[in-house]
């Protein structure tokens, strides 16, 4: 029988450490999938901020031309729009004799008018000089009515094409799919739900507006919604295929690139 030993005099073992991994050849984490979609998101937030601002200037410059006659016609001189805001025309009005006031109000408004006007060839100035560069504004540029300005527009509201599973997504988030209300075995499709984008919508339906020329490859759509319908839903049903068509453009390049 051994006789039973107390513990070791020594020091106790350790246990050898493992040879640890070098820095240089573990697997780095990088961020730059995260600052691509930040750089990205920046840009889609500058376009969006630049277009609509351009849409608010328009509308104001729109509100204040709708000014123009209804105060000439106010002081016993009608005239149209149209020709007002021609130089001709705003020489002619500041012509007239009209009360001092109302010729300080005219002329108040030809002054807004033309600050409105450089401030938009300034934007539009460069919506198409980025167009020159953008394979985005680029593509988009090829769907029939769709120039640099309405691209831009596009661009901006729809972002990144692959946050819609399906085109018809963009329509929705533009607002022009129709409210369908049903009860028992009726179905029935109404106005339009309005619940998106205004912009988007806009820049939509003032692209489908060219369907009405013939060359347009929508022509016959549009012929065939104005001869049930009219011409309003015409172009309300062209603007959702332009937004199908819109968001196929911008996925088959984001799958490319």
């Amino acid at each position: 029988m051994s006789p039973i030993t107390g513990p070791p005099s020594g020091p106790p073992d350790r246990i050898a450490p493992t040879a640890a991994t070098p820095r240089s050849s573990r697997p780095r984490r990088t961020n730059q999938s995260d600052t691509q979609k930040s750089a990205h998101y920046q840009d889609i937030q500058y376009l969006r901020d630049r277009t609509r601002l351009r849409r608010a200037l328009a509308q104001d410059r729109i509100r204040f031309a709708q000014r123009l006659p209804a105060l000439l016609t106010h002081e016993g001189w009608p005239c149209s729009r149209g020709r007002l805001l021609s130089v001709s025309g705003q020489r002619w009005a500041c012509s007239l004799a009209l009360p001092p006031a109302a010729l300080a109000n005219v002329e108040a408004v030809f002054a807004l008018i033309a600050v409105l006007d450089e401030q938009l060839a300034v934007i539009d100035a460069e919506l198409r000089q980025r167009a020159r560069s953008d394979p985005r504004l680029q593509a988009l540029c090829t769907i029939f009515g769709v120039g640099p300005v309405l691209a831009a527009h596009l661009l901006a509201e729809i972002g990144q094409a692959d946050r819609f599973r399906r085109a018809r997504q963009v329509v929705r988030v533009a607002g022009l799919d129709p409210v369908v209300s049903e009860s028992a075995e009726t179905r029935r499709r109404g106005k339009l739900s309005k619940q998106g984008s205004p912009e988007l919508r806009w820049a939509l339906v003032e692209a489908a507006h060219h369907a009405c020329q013939r060359r347009s490859p929508d022509h016959s759509l549009y012929l065939a919604g104005k001869e049930r319908s009219g011409s309003k839903r015409a172009a309300l049903t062209v603007a959702r295929k332009i937004a199908r068509r819109a968001h196929h453009v911008l996925a088959e390049l984001e799958q490319a690139a």
